[in-house]
């Protein structure tokens, strides 16, 4: 494996869980994006609970235009943490890909107020 996981205080299933991520990130940086998603699916099996893996899956789904897929994990992804950006930031992607602008803008706004940059107006920033 191309990452070392750190496994300290996790339980069988975490850990279990947490190599199989890791499996799915070395499929995925090959471009094998289906394998990758076989392995986040098992990961996910053993851990439902961990939001990278869910946002690690939307990435494969990204990179193959499945933008439904996309969206439905990044949202399974902000459930379990809610102030996760990266998973706001690929759900805009998957819906500006299904053509929800308004959606995709609504994501990106979130991003701002996780990182606490507020908003922006023609490069100025407005609170």
């Amino acid at each position: 494996m191309g990452e070392s996981a750190s496994v300290a205080g996790l339980n069988d299933a975490e850990e279990a869980a947490e190599r199989e991520r890791l499996c799915g990130n070395d499929q995925f940086k090959c471009g094998n994006y289906c394998a990758a998603i076989k392995y986040y699916n098992k990961s996910l099996s053993l851990d439902p609970d961990v939001a990278a893996t869910y946002a690690n899956r939307a990435l494969c789904h990204l990179k193959m235009r499945d933008w439904n897929a996309a969206k439905s994990d990044c949202t399974e992804a902000i459930k379990v943490d809610c102030g996760y950006a990266k998973a706001f930031y690929r759900r805009a992607l998957a819906f500006e890909g299904l053509g929800d602008l308004r959606g995709a803008l609504k994501d990106l706004q979130v991003i701002l107020d996780i990182l606490g940059v507020g908003t922006l107006i023609n490069g100025e920033r407005v609170e």
